[in-house]
């Protein structure tokens, strides 16, 4: 065999990517079930969440969603 016709054969292993599935955790199942509902009824009892939480929950739940996670083909990021 030729060298050339070794290194035609033998192609460097192409890099793949796998999306990140928060949806398929069971993390993201239960703060999707109950985050709004909790929200709901901190809301009933005059109190919320700092500002900075419900915007990591928020941004969590989004990321787990497709039509969030996807705007104008660019991904907006995800935990």
């Amino acid at each position: 065999m030729h060298r050339t016709s070794v290194l035609k054969e033998s192609a460097p292993p192409q890099p793949s990517h796998e999306r990140h599935r928060p949806d398929k955790t069971l993390l993201y199942r239960i703060i999707d079930r109950y985050y709004p509902e909790f929200r709901s009824y901190m809301a009933e009892q005059g109190r919320s969440l700092p500002y900075h939480l419900q915007k990591e929950f928020d941004e969590y739940l989004k990321c787990g969603r497709i039509a969030g996670y996807w705007m104008f083909g660019q991904a907006t990021g995800s935990h």
